[in-house]
């Protein structure tokens, strides 16, 4: 007798898969599969690459052990809160470090978002670190940004436009006091809607 086996996924996982269907139109089990897949495939290459340069002696085993461990640990630590950090204001724009936005256009069926971003103080605080399930474009109209992704910043100037891939973890800090950039996001992500999104 065979018996099914299912993977218990969070429902922020199930929301992101049923995203990726209603565009792309795979079903949940091929997407599911592709992203598993994927990553089993990462885990085994930095495996062979460890295992190859202890084999040449570039390394020993027990400096590999250590590596792997604290890439471990790294990563398990910033896997943590990585959730879209804003908060909604009183006049209904969402605020994140020295950022202050507002949605200006969603799609009635959530298949993009457009997003007007500007500096709201001085300080120059950058938006925390966080990712989510949509591919998020870029496009500054007036002042400095600095994306940084996955831990490498790039700086944005007037009519300059950067992409961030679903997924990439990244952070956003404005460099001048008249920052003025547009966000455009899909699949749209909740956490933008904002004051009646």
């Amino acid at each position: 007798m065979s018996t099914k086996k299912h993977l218990v996924l969070d429902d922020d996982v199930h929301e992101i898969l049923k995203q990726r269907k209603e565009l792309t139109g795979s079903s949940i089990r091929e997407i599911g599969n592709s992203v598993l897949r994927t990553s089993v495939e990462s885990v085994f290459l930095g495996d062979i690459v460890g295992r190859i340069l202890v084999k040449e002696g570039k390394v020993s085993e027990d400096d590999y052990s250590r590596a792997l461990n604290q890439a471990s640990t790294e990563l398990r630590r910033s896997q943590t809160n990585l959730r879209v950090p804003v908060e909604t204001s009183s006049k209904g724009t969402l605020v994140a470090g020295s950022l202050e936005t507002r949605q200006i256009f969603r799609r009635s069926d959530g298949a993009f978002q457009v997003l007007e971003s500007w500096t709201r103080d001085s300080r120059q605080l950058p938006m925390q670190p966080h990712r989510h399930a949509a591919d998020e474009f870029f496009i500054v109209l007036q002042g400095r940004i600095i994306i940084t992704m996955n831990g490498i910043p790039y700086t944005l100037d007037a009519l300059n436009m950067l992409q961030v891939p679903a997924g990439v973890v990244h952070s956003v800090k404005p460099l001048d006091a008249d920052c003025h950039f547009l966000e455009v996001l899909s699949p749209a992500v909740p956490e933008y809607f904002g004051h009646g999104g």
